[in-house]
């Protein structure tokens, strides 16, 4: 039984701690990089999203969204 327990608590430790270096960076409306607290992270910790140019050259994140053109740019 005991083995079962710490298998459970390990099992529950890795998903916690997978959570926490999933990271919730995101960018604000104005491209501004924020953690999951609001508060402002560097913007290379934002730039782990997917940003790709449409047909007319406007800069969208993965969902979407417009951003700033900087982040399309490699």
């Amino acid at each position: 039984m005991s083995k079962t327990a710490t298998l459970l608590g390990a099992l529950a430790l890795m998903l916690g701690a997978s959570a926490a270096f999933a990271g919730g960076y995101s960018l604000d409306a104005k491209g501004t990089c924020h953690d999951e607290h609001g508060k402002f992270a560097k913007t290379e910790m934002c730039k782990a999203h997917l940003y790709k140019a449409d047909a007319k050259g406007k800069c969208h994140d993965e969902s979407g969204k417009l951003a700033k053109a900087d982040f399309c740019k490699h």
